[in-house]
């Protein structure tokens, strides 16, 4: 009993919140649905959501890390999923979709952080700018075409095959954020960049691999949503980017970066950010006020997250 106790006394409240938030939630969607939430086919649907936005979560912690941010991550992935779609209709090579969507989307975030950190512009004007080119990339070659795959690339929209890259995923992912000097100098970067600096970090270097890695993930998740719809629209990937920034905020991780930026933060709040969107719409709550009320619980997070910051700062 007393090691247990001594156990309880030593958990970090910012660590012990989101498992409660994702407790929570479950509990109270499964109750005013009905039971919906739980059911098979619905828990099918939660799970396609989670993935996507988990895959580029994962990828978005390096960034956040450091306190940078990209609003351009759901317009990178239609057009990695477009481009590897056009590719394949061309070659007819299949085996060509996965490593084209991954190239694609590393290149526009690579091409974001030579914005953000070569020419200096602050890192939401840059993934702005590449939102709007990407997003009118995928506009028009969408209208000029349209864009489908061979179905034998459905068969990789199949649970072993996502369960088997989520596994390896989060383990690549786990390790270099967690154990590598690329996640380590990332959060040292978010706490303290001139300090960073001063210590010997190359902030520059290891800011540009964090888009490196994002880009990667991002073109993952377009690959395996290319696989899952058969197709690209001028709408795929709206939203995504919001999405990932509350995933992130709700598995509280600090929008500063700096040391508490955990992995963990991404796979917590990918979940409950699928949870609270199905739960609405399975709840009977109107489609148009969906957003609102993320919205909403998106303001309230922040809002307690720069409280805490705060206090923490005056300790």
């Amino acid at each position: 009993m007393s090691r247990l106790k001594k156990y309880i006394n030593n958990v970090n409240p910012s660590t012990a919140i989101p498992f409660a938030g994702l407790v929570l939630v479950i509990v109270f969607f499964t109750v005013i649905s009905g039971g919906k939430l739980l059911m098979r086919s619905n828990l099918i649907i939660i799970m396609n959501q989670v993935f996507t936005t988990l895959v580029v979560s994962m990828g978005a912690v390096f960034l956040y890390a450091h306190g940078g941010v990209d609003f351009s991550l759901g317009s990178v992935m239609a057009l990695a999923g477009l481009l590897g779609a056009m590719a394949v209709r061309v070659t007819g090579n299949i085996l060509l979709v996965l490593p084209v969507c991954i190239i694609v989307a590393v290149i526009c975030c690579m091409t974001t952080g030579f914005i953000t950190l070569a020419i200096g512009i602050p890192a939401f004007v840059g993934s702005m700018a590449m939102d709007y080119i990407a997003a009118g990339l995928v506009t028009s070659l969408v209208n000029a075409q349209g864009i489908s795959v061979p179905e034998v690339l459905y068969t990789a929209d199949s649970w072993t095959i996502k369960i088997i890259t989520l596994v390896v995923l989060i383990a690549i992912m786990v390790w270099t954020f967690e154990y590598t000097r690329v996640g380590k100098y990332n959060k040292a970067i978010g706490a303290n960049p001139v300090a960073a600096h001063h210590n010997g970090i190359n902030t520059t270097k290891y800011r540009f691999i964090a888009y490196i890695l994002c880009g990667f993930a991002t073109g993952v998740a377009g690959f395996f949503s290319l696989c899952r719809t058969g197709s690209v629209s001028s709408t795929t990937g709206n939203g995504l980017a919001m999405d990932v920034m509350t995933a992130l905020v709700l598995g509280a991780l600090p929008l500063s970066g700096g040391p508490k930026a955990k992995m963990r933060c991404a796979i917590i709040g990918a979940v409950i950010v699928a949870l609270i969107t199905n739960g609405l719409v399975i709840s009977g709550v109107n489609a148009s006020y969906t957003e609102g009320v993320r919205g909403i619980i998106f303001l309230v997070v922040v809002y307690f997250s720069h409280t805490r910051k705060k206090e923490d700062l005056y300790d």
